[in-house]
């Protein structure tokens, strides 16, 4: 195993659901009356009634918004992953939100104002990529691998990768038995170090 983590970055790493929902709530429809949280559906499609293409022209609108280099990271997450960087593993972000150069910058400086020196890449597969994450985790061999969506972290496994997968019982009832459910960085930092922190 090498010392290599790659990382998903929204829903792992940053918080991207709930700015997201108060940009929507505040900024594009504030008549609108929302009674039950982003959080507690399977995708925004189902939250706002829209079509898959509707909730991509959404996400991509708000990663050119101030709001989105400045999403708040996990407070679990900015406690461990800069102690393994500590341990001596280096981070890799592979991220699948907008590429625009634009978006691109916003991600950056808000993974850096946050992670500072962490992350020695970001990089960045666009939201529409038939191959989805695939090509890029092929680069890498076995390797960490942190995820919240089903599919990557299936690939990932599939690639050769020990996976931590995000627990999403909305979302995700069903998981594949490979995977390593987690709840947080330090159900990561136990598996990888052997210990709990302190």
């Amino acid at each position: 195993m090498t010392k290599t983590i790659l990382t998903d970055v929204d829903g792992v790493v940053l918080d991207w659901t709930s700015p997201f929902e108060q940009w929507i709530e505040n900024e594009k429809m504030p008549l609108e009356v929302f009674e039950i949280s982003l959080f507690e559906y399977k995708s925004i499609e189902d939250w706002l009634g829209i079509s898959k293409e509707d909730a991509t022209n959404l996400i991509t609108e708000f990663s050119l918004t101030d709001h989105f280099k400045s999403l708040p990271s996990f407070p679990d997450a900015t406690v461990i992953i800069p102690e393994l960087k500590k341990l001596g593993h280096n981070f890799v972000a592979i991220t699948a939100c907008d590429s625009s150069d634009q978006a691109r910058m916003k991600r950056e400086i808000n993974l850096e104002k946050l992670f500072p020196g962490i992350f020695d890449d970001v990089i960045f597969t666009g939201l529409d990529n038939s191959l989805g994450k695939r090509p890029y985790l092929e680069k890498w061999s076995n390797c960490y691998w942190v995820e919240d969506t089903h599919e990557h972290a299936v690939v990932g496994n599939e690639v050769g990768h020990t996976v931590f997968f995000v627990e999403n019982e909305i979302r995700y009832p069903t998981v594949h038995p490979d995977l390593i459910k987690i709840n947080s960085w330090y159900d990561i930092f136990k598996h990888i170090t052997g210990v709990d922190y302190d």
